[in-house]
């Protein structure tokens, strides 16, 4: 248990940092879980609208610092092939 002061904000400040980064990674698998179940549906429209969802979340994650600028464009690039096979 810490016992300065400092310390014992750093522990608060990082349980409220570890709950913020978990709610915008479990938001980022549920998007590409809708994402995948559209594409896995042959539901180009659907997977359209979920392709957008995913975008502004994964965005959203990079530029807090949840996750890599890399990560983020990875992800949505591999999105985006499926995405483009799909409608091909």
């Amino acid at each position: 248990m810490a016992n300065l002061k400092s310390s014992k904000k750093d522990i608060r400040r990082t349980k409220r940092r570890t709950t913020y980064n978990n709610r915008l990674r479990g938001r980022i698998r549920r998007a590409e879980k809708s994402f995948v179940e559209a594409i896995e549906a042959k539901d180009s429209e659907k997977a359209k609208t979920a392709f957008d969802q995913v975008q502004k979340v994964v965005d959203k994650a990079a530029k807090k610092g949840v996750i890599k600028k890399n990560t983020a464009s990875r992800k949505k690039s591999r999105m985006a092939a499926s995405l483009n096979k799909l409608v091909a």
